[in-house]
């Protein structure tokens, strides 16, 4: 092989090997979470405040490590209630974990939005 070759060849294995090594680092399934309860916390003024308890689950062969966690929930496709929590753990691979995160909406939100409030049926 001449040497010209001999480097495209090299250079071609070296950026394979890189391509390779970023697919493991990336997720192969997406993480599905799901609402599985929505519980009261005290609230100010017109504020709302619920505590809503989140089952993550991890479909890969990786755990994974979360470090804080931000939620924001949709309702009817307009923002409903948001809310965050600085809660650090570990979703086993092919695993699941609970996770509650508070969040707070204010109660005349849903009625700013006369098109969709009150839901018809």
């Amino acid at each position: 092989m001449r040497p010209g070759m001999q480097l495209r060849a090299a250079a071609v294995m070296v950026a394979a090997g890189l391509l390779a090594g970023c697919a493991g680092l990336a997720r192969q399934e997406p993480v599905h979470v799901s609402v599985i309860g929505i519980e009261p916390l005290p609230g100010e003024g017109m504020e709302v405040r619920m505590a809503v308890k989140l089952r993550i689950q991890n479909p890969d062969e990786a755990p994974l490590d979360y470090d804080g966690i931000s939620l924001a929930l949709d309702l009817r496709g307009a923002a409903f209630a948001t809310g965050v929590s600085a809660e650090r753990g570990t979703v086993p691979r092919f695993g699941e974990a609970v996770v509650t995160v508070p969040v707070s909406f204010r109660r005349w939100r849903p009625c700013a939005r006369r098109s969709t409030w009150p839901p018809t049926t």
